[in-house]
């Protein structure tokens, strides 16, 4: 073979080995974009929702809590809250009070002071009945009585018959039995006091009949049907002596056969 005819077979071999080349080239560079693809594909299809329908849950429930249904919801809240516990507007809820001071002193016949004592006192459980019927007009009030009491064997004063009695201090038209009872002492009198203080004052004397001493006290009002008039209220017309104020005193106040027992009931409401 001649150089010329190498060279050309040479030539075409290489014309071949190139085209064959080429070829291959282009089938690998076809396969390597068909894998990106895939992956590319197989990648969004990870992501992507399934075709199947989705199950969605609702939230989870609110708590029925003011700071949950947000502010306006809160301030209603706090006004309902509000309503239940606060009192309703139109002035002071403490209740109408009534309260009793006490004034006890023990005198000898010479007028000297042989014991002062002050304290309170309080309405009996009946007392707000009383003044009720008195304030609706179901009864008639009449006078105010004073009641100075001790142990059994102690009292300060004695019946007609020389027994165990209280001493009572009344007004002066007040005549138990038709005639004075040596416990009953007619010196009592009523005031009132005007003005900012709005106080009845109660002010009377009683002798003991007796050693004894004074450990409890009371008022008492005489009550009557209310088709009696206050001014025609008195013993034997009256329903009776109704308990209005009491109270034991702490230490007893002692009393000798002849001491003066002065007293004074200040009574006050607010």
């Amino acid at each position: 073979m001649s150089k010329q005819d190498a060279a050309k077979v040479v030539s075409a071999i290489s014309r071949i080995l190139l085209a064959f080349a080429f070829v291959f080239s282009q089938a690998a560079w076809a396969g390597q974009d068909q894998k990106t693809n895939d992956n590319a594909d197989s990648g969004r299809n990870a992501s992507a929702p399934q075709a199947a329908p989705i199950q969605v849950s609702p939230p989870p429930a609110k708590p029925e809590s003011a700071a949950a249904q947000g502010p306006a919801a809160e301030a209603a809240a706090r006004q309902s809250a509000g309503a239940e516990q606060a009192p309703s507007a139109g002035g002071p809820h403490e209740g109408i009070k009534v309260h009793g001071h006490w004034s006890i002193e023990v005198r000898n016949p010479d007028g000297s002071v042989v014991t002062h004592r002050e304290f309170e006192n309080s309405l009996t459980p009946s007392g707000p009945l009383g003044l009720a019927r008195i304030l609706s007009g179901t009864m008639s009030m009449g006078s105010w009585q004073i009641a100075l009491s001790g142990a059994d064997a102690d009292m300060p004063c004695v019946d007609v018959a020389g027994g165990e009695a209280s001493c009572n201090i009344v007004s002066s038209t007040y005549s138990p039995g038709g005639s004075r009872l040596p416990e009953y002492f007619g010196t009592l009198t009523v005031t009132e006091v005007e003005g900012s203080l709005n106080q009845v004052v109660l002010n009377g004397t009683a002798t003991a009949g007796k050693q004894g001493d004074v450990s409890h006290v009371s008022t008492y009002i005489l009550l009557c049907a209310n088709t009696v008039a206050p001014s025609n209220c008195a013993v034997g017309a009256g329903l009776g002596q109704y308990p209005l104020t009491f109270t034991n005193v702490q230490s007893p106040i002692n009393v000798a056969t002849g001491q003066i027992i002065a007293v004074t009931v200040t009574i006050s409401f607010s």
